[in-house]
């Protein structure tokens, strides 16, 4: 299975680094986090996540699919324009109980076919 670009916002572009556990998730599902080599605390600017284009964006505390929609910049993204942005709930994607929840709904995100 090939892996799929992807984009974790936090909110206002804050994203995960590939040295985190939502990193260590990212390549657990056989994705590749467009947004790892940023450095913690920094938002990614819309102009470089517009080149990065991932083929997932995932939303924790982030904008939902039609906030995306609505922005001039954010529409064009590839994510975007095919319907595959997934908020997920941050308890999902932290240490605790329900992280096996939140590894399959990142997988699901991932490789929707795979589950079909």
């Amino acid at each position: 299975m090939p892996r799929t670009t992807v984009f974790v916002d936090f909110g206002d572009r804050l994203t995960a680094s590939d040295n985190t556990l939502v990193g260590d998730l990212i390549r657990e599902t056989r994705g590749r986090n467009v947004g790892g080599g940023v450095p913690e605390g920094l938002p990614v600017p819309i102009g470089e996540l517009l080149a990065l284009d991932p083929k997932v964006y995932v939303s924790v505390g982030g904008p939902t699919l039609k906030q995306l929609q609505r922005g001039a910049r954010t529409r064009r993204l590839r994510a975007v324009r095919s319907g595959r942005v997934h908020v997920v709930d941050e308890r999902l994607l932290s240490a605790g109980p329900a992280i096996a929840q939140g590894l399959d709904r990142l997988a699901r995100a991932l490789h929707p076919d795979a589950f079909s």
